[in-house]
């Protein structure tokens, strides 16, 4: 029979490797693979805010603690002058210049010791702004990264239906060339017999 099909196999040094591919993974290992993926990365981002919160936490804690002895020496000031006006015009006695000097005094370390609280408290940004940052990245890169996937998969299926229909072309005309040559050795065979 002249013009059967027969596939062409790889031959020769490399004919083995070309035949060794990696087995392929379905659509759903692959998906199922970045889900998987994503999970860390946001689970790692997570960690990420976290630590940075807890930072800003301690920040705000060292800040407010200076806050809190500066707002306790206010108290203390206003006694002193509290004492010290009392003194002046209750029994104008010398002590009462002591008291006054201990309220200035007072006064001026609870002001230094506020303004400095309230500096520091206003540098602390609560947000999270690295772990926000990478975050936003990660979700870039993620979005990136499944349409490349994406296309890539329709592209592969797109290859896969047109590699099937040349072999399914392929198959037909065999078959229509097999039908042909069957039909010319029947004739063949009907004209011999007579």
């Amino acid at each position: 029979m002249a013009n059967v099909y027969e596939p062409e196999f790889p031959s020769g040094a490399g004919a083995g490797r070309a035949l060794e591919r990696a087995p392929e993974r379905s659509v759903a290992d692959v998906v199922k693979d970045i889900v998987g993926n994503i999970q860390e990365i946001v689970r790692t981002e997570v960690r990420l805010a976290r630590a940075e919160i807890r930072e800003k936490i301690a920040a705000t804690a060292r800040a407010s603690a200076v806050l809190a002895v500066g707002a306790v020496i206010v108290f203390y000031a206003l006694g002193f002058l509290l004492v010290s006006i009392y003194n002046l015009l209750s029994l104008a006695m010398p002590f009462w210049g002591a008291a006054l000097v201990m309220f200035i005094g007072l006064g001026v370390i609870s002001g230094i010791m506020i303004a400095v609280g309230i500096s520091r408290l206003r540098k602390i940004k609560p947000m999270p702004e690295r772990a926000v940052a990478v975050a936003k990245a990660t979700v870039e890169d993620t979005s990136a990264a499944a349409k490349d996937a994406a296309q890539g998969a329709m592209n592969d299926a797109k290859g896969t239906v047109e590699a099937a229909k040349r072999t399914a072309a392929d198959t037909v005309q065999t078959v229509k060339e097999s039908m042909q040559t069957v039909k010319e050795d029947a004739k063949w065979s009907r004209n011999q017999n007579r």
